[in-house]
């Protein structure tokens, strides 16, 4: 056809895009991308996931990309990069995972002969071997096609919680009261915790292991919690972690100290699992990182069934378990902790 026409096309529906999205959904958008994906009890790696609704699946990134398009008229999901605070790798691998999630629809579609977004267990193997990940007789196959999807979920979720966060430090965090905890800036009013504005917070090789979980035994202290974009440094910093992490003596002290004071626990190792701390600490758990049971009878990967069960202790900790029984037996475990590092 008509490139004029196309173009003018464009112009047209992106102007009118700006006036109505910007002007009535931006907010609401933010709001559900958040409570969705990012306060969510339930972990968001499953072992059947929905690749097109499920939080951090294809609906999650064109959000987004609707929501920057009508505001800025970027052309493609690369134009996300022009958003100052995301690298140009953070952008490469979200498109990277948007392209991975829809040859996986794709190929849904294809074996499954119908429209499915789905990936259940009896397509796993197909798709692996459709997929080119090895021959669907193989487990080896399969688990290196999840496992694969698994890191791009990963991915997609901190891109969402950093942009959620970037949002609401343009807007919500403006009025609020800041102070400062050895280089982390605090927000009182909401009770998040963010890297400094200037500067790195992780400069120091010799005190690295015990900075990061510093950091983590400060939220729990202050009752706070790590936005993404701190997170997201504590991430990068784990990539300079060495062998002696796992046997510093200052850090296995806080980490102790944060499994004994019985606030939150569960939510915190869940966060440093996030941002690839907790594997490297025990590198047991590690090991089990997007391991998949292949069972019509768990739900998750072992790694994020065996935080969901932490996090269950937490309510028992606090006294919000649903089973009394359970609740009465509970008030004579003494040493939680042990019980904590059993289950890691």
């Amino acid at each position: 056809g008509s490139e004029k026409f196309y173009e003018k096309y464009v112009e047209e529906f992106t102007n009118r895009l700006h006036k109505e999205i910007i002007l009535f959904q931006t907010k609401q958008k933010i709001e559900l991308l958040e409570g969705r994906t990012l306060k969510g009890e339930e972990p968001i790696i499953l072992s059947e996931p929905n690749i097109k609704n499920d939080p951090c699946g294809l609906r999650d990134i064109q959000a987004i990309y609707w929501l920057e398009k009508a505001e800025k008229k970027i052309p493609s999901l690369s134009g996300l990069g022009i958003i100052p605070v995301f690298t140009r790798g953070e952008v490469e691998r979200l498109e990277s995972a948007y392209d991975f999630f829809l040859r996986l629809r794709n190929a849904l579609h294809v074996i499954g002969k119908r429209k499915t977004d789905r990936l259940e267990l009896n397509f796993q193997p197909e798709i692996a071997e459709y997929l080119g990940f090895g021959n669907k007789s193989e487990i080896s196959s399969f688990e290196s096609l999840m496992k694969t999807l698994y890191k791009f979920q990963k991915e997609v979720y901190f891109f969402i919680g950093i942009y959620v966060d970037y949002k609401k430090s343009q807007n919500v965090l403006a009025n609020l009261r800041v102070s400062e905890f050895k280089g982390v800036k605090i927000f009182h009013g909401e009770k998040f915790a963010y890297p400094p504005t200037h500067g790195n917070l992780f400069t120091n090789p010799d005190t690295l292991n015990r900075d990061i979980m510093s950091i983590f035994s400060a939220c729990q202290k202050f009752e706070i919690e790590p936005s993404k974009l701190l997170l997201n440094e504590i991430k990068f910093a784990s990539n300079f972690l060495e062998e002696d992490f796992k046997t510093s003596r200052s850090a296995i002290e806080i980490f102790l100290n944060i499994l004994k004071s019985k606030k939150n626990v569960g939510k915190l190792l869940t966060l440093m699992h996030e941002c690839e701390i907790l594997g490297k600490f025990i590198p047991e758990f590690g090991a089990c990182t997007y391991f998949a049971l292949f069972s019509y009878h768990h739900q998750y990967t072992v790694d994020e069934h065996s935080l969901f069960i932490i996090r269950e202790l937490d309510n028992l900790v606090m006294g919000n378990f649903e089973d009394e029984n359970i609740l009465r037996e509970f008030q004579f475990v003494s040493q939680i902790h042990i019980m904590i590092l059993a289950i890691l």
